[in-house]
């Protein structure tokens, strides 16, 4: 494999898609190599992703980026070589949202009118291959 691409795939199963705040999320792993891998772990995060539009007004322009800010963070396994495996985890939710401070000053400005940036929440499942693409799967939930 080059660079380690096509090596597996990582499917995440959750009991449900939609969520409270101070829920628990409950789910599980399905890790599918083509062969055994050695890899540094395993981990299941849940993130915060907004998107910021920062303004220049000197040169007129408009910049989108996306900001992500880990919520928590499960290492399902340490360095070991890897085989096709599932596995059980469990990621608590905050009890409340994020009040993370926007830096840019308009983006301060517009949350103060109403404007909040948009905000999308993430399972990030990642193994960890060294010199090599890691394997990855992301999928939306809704915390509200």
């Amino acid at each position: 494999m080059i660079l380690g691409i096509g090596l597996g795939k990582i499917e995440l199963v959750l009991d449900k898609t939609y969520f409270n705040f101070g829920e628990v999320i409950k789910g599980k792993l399905k890790l599918t190599l083509k062969e055994n891998v050695e890899a540094r772990g395993l981990r299941v995060r849940l993130i915060e992703e907004r998107t910021i539009k920062a303004f220049n007004l000197s040169r007129g322009t408009s910049e989108t980026r996306k900001e992500e800010i880990m919520l928590n963070e499960v290492n399902l396994a340490g360095e070991q070589s890897f085989s096709s495996q599932d596995y059980d985890f469990e990621l608590a939710i905050p009890s409340s949202p994020n009040n993370t401070q926007i830096t840019n000053t308009l983006s301060q400005a517009a949350n103060f009118f109403g404007a909040k940036p948009p905000i999308r929440y993430l399972i990030d499942a990642s193994l960890d291959i060294p010199n090599k693409f890691d394997v990855n799967k992301k999928i939306v939930i809704v915390i509200k």
